[in-house]
């Protein structure tokens, strides 16, 4: 399975989801960037293996336990990444893998607010930008950088078109984040009822969100955290054993880090949710056509 996109719909929860399936192994990072291009000129992807015709088995150099029948990767900008499409299928045809695309969508209004949240904690843009000065920042050019293209990656079916042109319907699973995050179990047992696995194993499991935004701007140690954590990543990815190590320890620093961060104030946004609405006329209308699990 490859959870394609879309960025800021859960894609890091439905991820850890999977991940704790007996019979699916999990990618040992969770954004590999196999299928993007060389030149994919959108935010940070530590994997360096990237696809090549003649030797397309380096995928599973991602997945520790090669043993299993299925896995799970989740890299976002496959959908935002022009040729990712095609290497997929190529891929596809070359090992004769059986793949299934996850794709989830949200709201692109609720998608580009919390983008924009998103961007703040990265401080790819300053915590006292505000939403409106974001979005009149957009940019329609998809080499544009990321603070820029928020309003562009919540365009879906352009987005899409690439992947319904090369994949069949049975291929490709949207789902909508909303019932992700409404209803985690019921999302989860249709996935898997649909590949023929079993569900038994989250009789127990507590479906908690990952990677959720947060609306108070990021501290100068969070920031640096993340800094860190990125250059840690891109140092360690090729080498199984030290990642894992630092895997583990990044997980407990970022939930001390992160956790006693208070939200600020929720503010309306109804002047900017109204020309947001605007602005995603189409794709909401598109929206309400998608067949979603």
């Amino acid at each position: 399975m490859i959870i394609i996109g879309a960025a800021r719909c859960g894609t890091t929860s439905l991820f850890h989801y999977f991940s704790h399936h007996p019979d699916i192994e999990s990618s040992r990072v969770k954004m590999t960037g196999f299928f993007l291009d060389k030149d994919y000129p959108k935010g940070y992807i530590p994997g360096k293996n990237k696809y090549n015709e003649e030797n397309p088995e380096d995928y599973l150099l991602f997945f520790q336990n090669q043993k299993k029948g299925m896995f799970i990767e989740a890299s976002p900008d496959y959908l935002y990444d022009e040729k990712a499409a095609l290497k997929i299928k190529s891929f596809k045809n070359k090992t004769g893998a059986n793949v299934v695309l996850l794709c989830l969508l949200r709201n692109p209004v609720d998608r580009f607010i919390s983008a924009y949240h998103n961007l703040r904690k990265l401080s790819l843009i300053e915590s006292n930008v505000s939403l409106k000065e974001c979005i009149k920042h957009q940019s329609k050019d998809y080499h544009s950088p990321l603070e820029s293209s928020a309003l562009w990656m919540g365009k879906y079916q352009e987005r899409l078109l690439p992947y319904q042109q090369l994949f069949s319907e049975e291929e490709i699973v949207y789902i909508k984040y909303e019932d992700l995050v409404n209803q985690p179990r019921v999302i989860v047992s249709k996935v898997l009822s649909k590949l023929g696995l079993s569900d038994s194993c989250y009789q127990q499991y507590t479906f908690e969100k990952h990677n959720s935004t947060s609306l108070a701007p990021p501290t100068k140690m969070q920031r640096n955290y993340l800094k860190i954590r990125k250059w840690i990543v891109a140092k360690t990815i090729n080498y199984p054993q030290l990642f894992g190590g630092f895997k583990m320890i990044g997980k407990r620093l970022s939930k001390q880090i992160f956790e006693n961060q208070k939200d600020s104030a929720i503010e309306p946004y109804k002047e900017e949710r109204k020309l947001l609405t605007s602005l995603y006329e189409e794709e909401l209308e598109n929206m309400e056509k998608i067949d979603f699990i």
